[in-house]
C-alpha cells in the first residue's frame, strides 16, 4: 500500500508538519476547505435560522390551540350546567302540566256538577213556570169569560 498523497491528507485534515511548512501547496486546499466550512456554517446558520422560525410558529399554534382547548373546556362546562338546568326545567314543567291536568279534571268535574244543578233547578224551575201558566191561563180565560158575558149587560144598560 501506498502513502497517502498530500491532498489526501489535507482533505481528511491528517497533515504532517512537513506539509504545514510548504504552504504554497496547502493554501489552496485550505482554502477550498474553508469554503466549505464557510458554505457549511452558512447552510447550518439558515438551518437553524428556520427550526428557530419553525419552532416559534409551533409554539405559537400550541398556544393557539391551548386558548381554544381552554375555550372549549368552558363551553363543555357550561353546556353540562345548561343541560342539568334543562333537565330541571323539564321536570318543572312536567311537574306544572301535571298540576294543570289536575287543575282541569277538576274544574270539569266542578264544571259537570253546575252544570248537573243548573238543570235540576231549571227543571223545576220551568215545572213551576208551567203551573203558574197554566193556572195564570185559567185565570185569564176566566176573566175572558166574565168580560165576554159582562160586555151584553153593558150594552143593555147603555141602550
Amino acid at each position: 500500500m501506498q502513502p497517502p498523497s498530500i491532498e489526501e491528507k489535507a482533505r481528511t485534515c491528517a497533515a504532517g508538519k512537513e506539509e504545514i511548512a510548504t504552504e504554497s501547496l496547502l493554501t489552496p486546499l485550505l482554502d477550498d476547505e474553508m469554503v466549505d466550512i464557510d458554505s457549511r456554517f452558512i447552510g447550518f446558520r439558515d438551518e437553524a435560522d428556520s427550526l428557530r422560525k419553525a419552532l416559534h410558529l409551533a409554539e405559537k399554534r400550541a398556544n393557539d390551540l391551548e386558548k381554544k382547548l381552554r375555550a372549549s373546556e368552558k363551553a363543555r362546562k357550561k353546556a353540562e350546567e345548561d343541560v342539568v338546568g334543562a333537565e330541571d326545567l323539564r321536570e318543572i314543567l312536567h311537574a306544572a302540566e301535571n298540576a294543570l291536568s289536575d287543575k282541569e279534571k277538576k274544574l270539569a268535574q266542578r264544571e259537570a256538577a253546575i252544570i248537573a244543578r243548573f238543570e235540576t233547578r231549571s227543571a223545576r224551575v220551568l215545572r213551576k213556570i208551567g203551573e203558574m201558566y197554566t193556572r195564570n191561563q185559567d185565570l185569564d180565560e176566566d176573566r175572558l169569560l166574565d168580560t165576554l158575558c159582562n160586555i151584553p149587560e153593558h150594552r143593555e144598560n147603555e141602550g
